[in-house]
């Protein structure tokens, strides 16, 4: 009966020993499956940070050739201004001149009537 008792404590001993066994190749490449996804994770990590380096490389080349586009939209703004200024200040040179011009006219005319009369009144001064 001890013998019999010591067969099936040593079976037993054996099925655990087996179960740890497994258990523990088990847990085992668990441990390997999760180590071999964390190394693949470092990887893509790794690949990203490169990716935004770049990315952020490319957004200061861009930053750098839009700054002598803002210079130059800023400068085409102020020739638009300048040039709106310069329109209106020949409009209103345009407008004096008019009025210049229309002023001689008026003075012609009025000089002409003068001389006119005055030619008049020489002729009647010599005559009399």
């Amino acid at each position: 009966d001890a013998a019999a008792r010591a067969d099936a404590t040593e079976a037993r001993a054996a099925e655990a020993e087996t179960r740890a066994l497994a258990a523990a190749k088990e847990a085992e490449e668990k441990a390997e499956w999760n180590l071999k996804k964390l190394r693949k994770a470092i990887e893509k990590g790794k690949g990203i940070e490169r990716e935004k380096t770049a990315l952020e490389s490319k957004l200061a080349s861009l930053e750098a050739e839009l700054e002598p586009l803002r210079a130059a939209a800023e400068d085409a703004a102020a020739a638009t201004t300048r040039a709106a200024d310069a329109e209106r200040k020949v409009s209103s040179l345009q407008a004096s001149l008019a009025a210049a011009e229309k002023r001689v006219a008026s003075l012609t005319s009025e000089l002409d009537a003068q001389r006119a009369a005055a030619k008049t009144a020489r002729e009647e001064r010599a005559a009399s």
